[in-house]
């Protein structure tokens, strides 16, 4: 096959959960199929080079991402999807697969499908509905509409959690079939990982953003602080609220007890440092999937997660086998780490369940599988009667 994966941000040059997931498939689909990015131009110069069968192509330079407030802006993705429009490959696709969000690609990319024959795979990453009401107040109500129709647009979707593929099929406009493939992980190179760097009782990494909730880890912390005067907690990853959240964190006195680590590069590094760790915590309140959950329980975390209406992340847990899920407020959120922290034996039970739900996230199983769906949206283009599984 020859396939289009087209994202607005592309790793490595910006970090996250999508821009992961795209890149970790490109590469390994790379393998065995011709596969082409199609992005902004992150790069100077000329396009990065990889291997033989996969290809970049910036379609303008990047406009910016995100405002002062560090929400996305709608000027960024507009702009992306007129740039598609005009300088998307000249190739001839066998499948293109776009990023739902930020939506004005989708629909882009749904005009170039219909003018050129291409099939067309729209990936959700997360699903906000009446969310965005309470994020932006009366546009939100535009932003809502784009996205309800935005369901719509491709021949196939694909969902990163069945949570996720819930909610589309459930507010959406429900005409489109859509398999739920997850993120993945690397459980080998994981596992292999000898535990390094600073030791700590709970860790956290993920950005550094409103919906992440880091406060309220700082909030609990603070409680167990009371109790555990030593106890240690490490915040790894960046954003636009690491400077808001250190100067909380002093506030609350919690400069002996909580460290920011920033962004880590490396990703062998940050999985040594998790591996020091007792307690994996993923505060947040909106996750489409929640990665760094997954890729803690490989490193043999138990997590703790919270609940949450807009948040994946608790249906990774079998809560009281490998980890726990707790209310959103400081108090029930310091009960759960505390219940881990003090019963080692526990932890250790449930660090074994955790490392065995991990494995099934592996990115073999999950590149085998989106390469199915592909082959599906093609013969529903072609009309050659595969029926794939409707949610």
């Amino acid at each position: 096959m020859k396939i289009a994966l087209v994202y607005d941000a592309l790793y490595p040059f910006m970090k996250g959960g999508a821009e992961k997931r795209y890149h970790e498939m490109g590469t390994r689909l790379a393998a065995r199929h011709e596969v082409h990015f199609v992005s902004w131009e992150h790069w100077r110069g000329s396009p990065p080079k990889e291997n033989g069968n996969l290809f970049y192509h910036g379609v303008g330079r990047p406009l910016p991402f995100y405002d002062r407030n560090g929400k996305r802006r709608i000027a960024e993705a507009v702009g992306f999807a007129s740039h598609l429009l005009k300088a998307f490959p000249r190739e001839r696709f066998d499948v293109i697969d776009c990023s739902s969000i930020p939506y004005f690609p989708a629909y882009a990319c749904r005009l170039i499908s219909l003018a050129r024959g291409i099939p067309l795979v729209v990936t959700w990453h997360e699903f906000w509905g009446d969310y965005w009401l309470g994020y932006l107040g009366w546009r939100g109500h535009l932003a809502r509409a784009v996205e309800l129709a935005a369901t719509g647009l491709g021949d196939m979707g694909v969902a990163v959690s069945q949570f996720t593929a819930d909610r589309v099929a459930r507010q959406g406009l429900k005409n489109r079939p859509i398999e739920v493939i997850p993120n993945g992980i690397e459980y080998g190179l994981i596992r292999s990982i000898p535990p390094n760097g600073e030791e700590s009782d709970v860790i956290y990494m993920g950005r550094l953003i409103g919906h992440k909730n880091v406060s309220t880890l700082l909030e609990a912390v603070r409680l167990l602080a009371n109790e555990s005067p030593r106890l240690r907690c490490l915040i790894v990853g960046d954003g636009p609220e690491r400077e808001s959240l250190a100067r909380y964190s002093s506030v609350l006195g919690l400069d002996g007890n909580v460290a920011f680590l920033g962004f880590i590069p490396d990703q062998r590094d940050m999985f040594a440092l998790m591996k020091r760790s007792k307690v994996f915590v993923f505060p947040s309140t909106r996750e489409g999937f929640g990665r760094s959950v997954v890729e803690a329980q490989a490193c043999g975390l138990p997590a703790v997660v919270v609940r949450a209406p807009d948040s994946a992340s608790p249906t990774l847990i079998r809560s009281g086998d490998n980890g726990l899920v707790c209310d959103n407020d400081a108090r029930s959120l310091a009960t759960a780490l505390a219940h881990l922290l003090e019963d080692q034996p526990l932890r250790q039970q449930m660090a074994e369940a955790a490392q065995a739900e991990a494995a099934r996230y592996d990115w073999s199983n999950v590149v085998e599988r989106i390469e199915g769906v592909y082959q599906q949206a093609i013969g529903r283009r072609n009309g050659n009667g595969l029926s794939p599984k409707i949610v």
